[in-house]
């Protein structure tokens, strides 16, 4: 449980100790309590990762990574282990305050974002809980990425609505096709800026044959959203170079994301943006 009167990472400890007690899952609990015991989530290791548009940066992932300060934990995986068991709001909450604390004293860049759970998303405690920590922000720049979890089809998101008004944004991330998607879509598509095709997915577009998809249903799929979310952005992950850049540019994605791309590709004002500390991994101890 979120309590406004403690830290985000003692909410993290207690929601923990109540998943002992019930949860069968003794390789998940093992995996979360070694990050846990040696203090991973104390330390602060960031990873800011630039979403490049055609000509210039849209904005930057915010990664917190677990770090106990000779091992780096997987965010991604955490985040997954702790959506099973049930404390995904208490992760996120930790993992966002980190990120948002680093993005406040570091010269990243904005807009930031963030990735979230669904049960977080959804949840009015969790955004109570991160209201005071939001405050120093802008909400025009921030933008806080929905996982791929499945979500019912019936769920409230008026809360999510009325942030939208104030200015903050939304984006649906790792899309793919499945009918965890399709829920998503179904929930969230009228309210996100932003849809973040899965990395997989994308490759498959790009004519890899060593996925388990289709370049014919990554085709059908984007065409899909063009056709009735007009006003988001498509996003394409996992995007190795120029070249598959202006390839996916050219179907009418908006972003790319990827581990070898440079500013230099995308922007003039990459000379400055290696003057700060931007698209780097920033620890803090």
């Amino acid at each position: 449980m979120l309590e406004l009167n403690k830290s985000s990472y003692n909410c993290l400890i207690e929601a923990f100790e109540r998943a002992e007690i019930i949860v069968n899952d003794p390789d998940s609990l093992a995996e979360f309590k070694e990050a846990l015991d040696s203090n991973a989530f104390k330390r602060r290791h960031i990873k800011a990762e630039a979403i490049y548009g055609q000509d210039k940066i849209i904005a930057y992932e915010i990664l917190s990574r677990p770090h106990n300060g000779e091992k780096s934990f997987s965010i991604g995986h955490l985040s997954d282990l702790s959506y099973s068991l049930d404390i995904a709001k208490e992760f996120d909450a930790l993992t966002c305050s980190n990120a948002l604390k680093v993005a406040e004293e570091a010269p990243l860049r904005r807009p930031i974002t963030l990735n979230l759970s669904v049960d977080s998303v959804l949840s009015n405690e969790f955004w109570t809980f991160m209201e005071p920590k939001l405050e120093p922000f802008e909400p025009k720049d921030m933008i806080f990425e929905i996982l791929e979890h499945n979500v019912d089809r019936t769920s409230d998101i008026t809360h999510l609505e009325a942030m939208k008004d104030q200015g903050y944004r939304f984006a649906l991330d790792d899309y793919s096709i499945g009918e965890d998607h399709e829920n998503r879509l179904h929930v969230f598509g009228d309210l996100v800026d932003f849809i973040k095709i899965d990395g997989p997915f994308v490759r498959a577009g790009l004519g890899d044959e060593n996925t388990e998809f289709t370049q014919e249903q990554f085709n059908e799929t984007i065409q899909h959203l063009k056709d009735n979310y007009p006003d988001c952005a498509l996003v394409a992950e996992r995007v190795y170079n120029r070249e598959e850049a202006q390839y996916l540019f050219d179907m009418g994605f908006v972003g790319m994301q990827g581990w070898d791309l440079e500013p230099e590709d995308f922007t003039a004002e990459a000379k400055a943006l290696r003057k700060g500390i931007y698209a780097d991994e920033v620890l803090t101890l």
